[in-house]
Order: C-alpha cells, then structure tokens, then sequence
C-alpha cells in the first residue's frame, strides 16, 4: 500500500504512526528502508517490555520478539527514528517489572523519543528524561 501511495502525485512523504510491534512484517521494513517518500521515522507502540505485563495486556508479542523487532529495523533502516509509548503503573506491573522496564529502556537505547503514560496521565519526553524519572522513581521505592 505504501508503494502504491507514494506513486501519487502531491503526496511528498509519508510518515507511519502507532505501527503495532506485533503485527510488524518484513516487507513494511523494507518498504520504509527503500521508499525515499516514506519517512524514517516510525511511531511503534511497544507500551511495556516484561512478558507478564504485556501477556496481561494482550499485546500479542514477547521481551524476545519486541528486541528482534527493534535491532532489525535500526540494522535494515539505520537512520530510523524510533518513538513509543510505554505504560508505567499498568495493574499487572509489580516493582520488578517496573525495574525491567528501566533496565530495558536504558540498555537498548535505540529509542529516540519515549511517550510516558503515567496513571492516565500522558507526558510526552526525550528518552534521557524519561530515564532519568525513572530512575528517581526506582530510588525512592527502594527507599521504601
């Protein structure tokens, strides 16, 4: 559909928002490397990163999957901006899931903008900022 959309005269780019992870198939891949209209970047809504969150939310796609979705499009599409949502405070997130939720944010770092939804509150924030609260927030439970 991309390549038939870019064939149009006056549309001069085309910019892909909130592309499920889990429904992601190689030929979109390489649609986006190869299609100079298609912008490089992408709008994935990966919401969580542990297994347990993301089977309670009926995401449809594992830890495991979501890093081989996330190295494959920076290894086929290398100036790829990727942004997301993740959902903190979700009802099957413990503090451990929390914490790999922080440790995976802040090993990938693949990820250039991070949409952060905190109790249905919705804050929009580059990646380092979010890593940053995150971690404040992982302090003070330990404090606890």
């Amino acid at each position: 559909m991309l390549n038939e959309l870019s064939k149009i005269n006056g549309i001069e780019w085309i910019r892909l928002l909130y592309a499920y992870p889990s429904h992601f198939p190689d030929s979109l891949i390489y649609e986006i490397a190869n299609n100079p209209k298609v912008c490089k970047y992408l709008d994935i809504p990966l919401q969580h990163i542990s297994d347990k969150v993301l089977k309670s939310m009926r995401r449809g796609i594992t830890k495991r999957r979501t890093i081989e979705l996330i190295n494959k499009l920076k290894s086929e599409i290398p100036d790829l901006i990727l942004r997301t949502t993740f959902i903190v405070g979700y009802p099957a997130e413990s503090h451990v899931e929390f914490t790999e939720l922080c440790e995976f944010i802040e090993e990938v770092r693949l990820i250039e903008l991070v949409f952060l939804i905190i109790r249905l509150k919705r804050i929009l924030l580059p990646l380092h900022l979010v890593i940053k609260l995150m971690m404040m927030k992982k302090i003070q439970d330990e404090k606890k």
